[in-house]
């Protein structure tokens, strides 16, 4: 009976927060209906919906961005695709464009990571995982098999900002799925931010902004997110740590590919 009554509460609670503190569409800034856990309002979400399928018109299929090659993988003589493999992504990312449902949602994750938010994100790469790697779900890989862990953010951000975006979606999607989460990829001193990099300078300071944490992952299948893939380089230097670790299969997955 008390347990009842103190889910009752928190019931009501939730609901009373959520009046005084609606949830504020990611795009638009409008608050979401108040019967809808979501990170759009209705329109919104019919703008993302879209975002999304032009993108898979466009391509024909599943969105997959191929690794950029780099000196030391062309020594090894193995292409993008090889062994790095490639990351399935939900829509384009187009940072000069306001109304850019991607970039919005990027941009309210990092400065204000709700938990309506965080549950719808880990929802959209759910069902992206679904369609790219259906193994995953459907009784060929056991659960206990497999891991979903991030890209990390830099110190510095997560100082700043007080949490670690990938890391919150990271974990609720290992929640939603029946997985395990854990963190595999270290910051081993301060990245630089990759925006104001080129491409070559983007792979030089994943390497050596970047180490393995990993250990035990023979057989594993591992899930590697992050928010946005330009150039592809931290995805590339994670999935090799990851690899290398000896993990079976790296499954490479983004909200969005500039």
């Amino acid at each position: 009976m008390r347990d009842l009554m103190k889910i009752k509460l928190k019931s009501v609670l939730d609901r009373f927060i959520k009046l005084l503190f609606p949830e504020c569409c990611a795009l638009c800034g409008e608050p979401v209906e108040s019967y809808r856990e979501c990170a759009f309002c209705s329109t919104c979400l019919v703008k993302w919906q879209l975002e999304k399928n032009a993108c898979r018109d466009r391509e024909a299929g599943l969105p997959v961005r191929g690794f950029i090659d780099d000196e030391s993988s062309k020594e090894r003589g193995e292409s993008s695709g090889e062994r790095f493999g490639q990351v399935v992504y939900l829509s384009d990312y187009r940072p000069g464009d306001p109304d850019n449902v991607a970039r919005a949602l990027i941009h309210k994750l990092k400065r204000h990571a709700t938990k309506t938010l965080v549950d719808f994100i880990a929802g959209e790469y759910r069902e992206l995982l679904l369609q790219a790697a259906p193994m995953l779900f459907d009784g060929t890989v056991a659960p206990g098999e497999v891991i979903v862990t991030w890209i990390p953010r830099r110190d510095r951000a997560v100082i700043e900002i007080g949490y670690d975006h990938m890391e919150l979606c990271a974990k609720r999607l290992a929640e939603l799925s029946g997985f395990e989460c854990r963190r595999l990829i270290s910051r081993t001193g301060e990245a630089l931010e990759q925006k104001k990099l080129g491409a070559r300078d983007r792979m030089l300071n994943a390497e050596r902004s970047m180490a393995s944490a990993a250990a035990g992952l023979d057989g594993k299948y591992v899930v590697l997110i992050d928010d946005l893939v330009t150039t592809g380089a931290s995805m590339k230097v994670g999935e090799r740590l990851i690899s290398d670790a000896g993990a079976e299969m790296v499954i490479c997955a983004a909200l969005a590919s500039d």
